[in-house]
């Protein structure tokens, strides 16, 4: 996406009533206060398994893109492969390889107090006079001279300090923004947008962040100056997860263990990592392996990871959304709405899977071998995340959790019915049966109106001599709902009894 810095004007227009803007600060106190460590990268640890591949290939896109993007979920290993580029042993090359330069490394990492242009623009200029020190005086003799930042202040110091550092450098330099997602301010984009565009070709910016930036990686992408490092290319392999139990505990897996754990990792790197310091806990080789027989039990320490770096961070209705849906095996809008009782269960799901929250789009060719018809992009969640959400929901609120395992296979078996080869489905649309009967409905021929997906579930249950009050239970729906559901279905099958729709029902294979 390009924007315009006309957002740049409106800074002052984000601000909370009575807060101090980063300009104001900056005219009462000179320059905002930022903590030193903000500066600096990580120290890179060396007890970590190298991963020489992904650091060549980041060392190598260093001064050769323009921007290096590291976009996946909490704990991917985003920050730790961009530390290892500090460190010379990590890239140690192979007799016929020569190493890559290590570059120079700017490092600022962010937090949701730097989301105000000025404050971030002070950072940045600070995190280059790290390493290069009496850089960006210019930018920063603009930035301070504003007394109220206006259109041309984005340019003036983004362009200020490109200049600067085409200057100082005089090798491959990498300019690291850790955790970008804290951000969300669109004047700092504008700017930020603005500098990645002027900088250097010796100087290239590192992303690291959990959800895709309001930037214009298209455009980039296009002209061959984005390098993308994905959860896909960020999770560690089975011979990685194995050489790591290796290298960490001397624990060499036979095949079917270390296929299990991998299967619950799924090769992501605090999964692994927090499973491996569980087993360093644990002293002998025998309680090892019965901890590793009963993978299906989240450890503690995960729980707490995936509570406080993602559920807790999410809006209450985000949190919720994730919570519901954790019960169900495949992810779909029709499912999903079912399930939660929201009509805009599709876009939620589109939006989870851009964020990088833990979700996987399932492959078509699974799909159709399962017995279904593509209707809409299906994803599933990453197992570990999947089983703390469900632990969540079962913990906190067991008994809806029992309504909803009901609902959800109620639905799961009329989507396979409605989905068998052979029987029609089209798109619907009644927003007043609510969001459960507006994704599907079966043909029934002849001119007739189609029946809806709840109404397909009240069907079979009617097959199965169930009354109105049993089904209004079974589906957790009023008995006037129910009722009307019935006498909709007996109209639209043209049936006079409850006997002839259930003899209906059989010869349409739904009971």
């Amino acid at each position: 996406m390009v924007r315009t810095l006309g957002t740049f004007a409106r800074w002052t227009a984000t601000l909370r009533p009575g807060s101090d803007s980063g300009a104001t600060l900056a005219a009462r106190h000179g320059r905002p206060i930022l903590a030193r460590a903000k500066l600096r990268p990580p120290r890179a640890r060396c007890d970590l398994l190298p991963r020489p591949q992904l650091t060549r290939l980041m060392r190598s896109a260093i001064g050769s893109a323009r921007i290096v993007l590291l976009s996946a979920p909490a704990g991917s290993g985003k920050t730790t492969l961009i530390t290892s580029i500090l460190v010379p042993r990590a890239v140690a090359p192979s007799p016929a390889e020569v190493a890559p330069p290590a570059p120079a490394v700017v490092w600022l990492s962010l937090d949701e107090h730097d989301d105000e242009p000025v404050r971030f623009l002070h950072a940045l200029i600070a995190a280059c006079r790290q390493l290069l020190p009496g850089i960006g005086g210019s930018a920063l003799a603009a930035l301070e001279a504003a007394a109220t930042p206006d259109d041309t202040l984005a340019l003036e110091v983004a362009d200020a300090l490109s200049n600067d550092l085409a200057e100082a450098a005089t090798g491959p330099l990498a300019l690291v923004l850790d955790d970008l997602h804290a951000l969300s301010n669109p004047a700092i984009f504008a700017a930020l947008e603005r500098l990645i565009d002027m900088l250097p070709p010796e100087v290239s910016v590192v992303v690291a962040t959990r959800e895709d930036p309001p930037l214009p990686l298209a455009r980039w992408r296009v002209r061959g100056e984005l390098v993308e490092l994905r959860l896909p290319e960020l999770r560690f392999t089975r011979a990685e997860a194995a050489a790591l139990l290796e290298t960490r505990l001397g624990l060499a897996l036979d095949e079917a263990t270390l296929a299990a754990l991998y299967a619950r990792t799924e090769g992501w790197a605090a999964g692994l990592g927090l499973l491996v310091a569980s087993l360093e806990r644990i002293g002998s080789n025998s309680e090892r392996a019965r901890f590793l027989a009963g993978l299906e039990r989240l450890d503690r320490s995960l729980y707490e990871y995936l509570a406080a770096e993602v559920l807790e961070r999410q809006d209450p209705f985000v949190r919720m959304f994730l919570i519901e849906t954790a019960i169900l095996r495949d992810l779909t809008p029709t499912l999903c709405a079912i399930v939660t009782g929201r009509d805009d269960a599709g876009a939620i799901l589109d939006e989870l899977y851009r964020r990088n929250l833990f979700l996987v789009e399932i492959d078509d060719g699974r799909r159709l071998a399962e017995g279904y018809a593509q209707q809409a992009p299906t994803y599933r969640y990453h197992d570990l995340f999947r089983q703390f959400l469900r632990d969540r929901l079962w913990r906190d609120a067991p008994e809806w959790a029992r309504r909803l395992e009901q609902r959800a296979a109620q639905a799961e078996a009329s989507l396979r019915v409605l989905q068998r080869p052979g029987i029609l489905t089209s798109p619907i649309n009644q927003p007043e049966a609510g969001p459960a009967a507006t994704a599907l409905a079966i043909d029934l021929g002849a001119g007739r109106e189609m029946l809806t997906l709840r109404e397909v579930e009240v069907l079979r249950l009617v097959a199965a001599g169930l009354s109105n009050q049993a089904i209004a239970d079974r589906l957790v729906i009023s008995l006037h709902t129910a009722k009307r559901h019935v006498a909709n279905i007996l109209e639209k099958l043209g049936a006079a009894s409850r006997t002839e729709a259930a003899a209906r029902a059989r010869e349409l294979g739904l009971a």
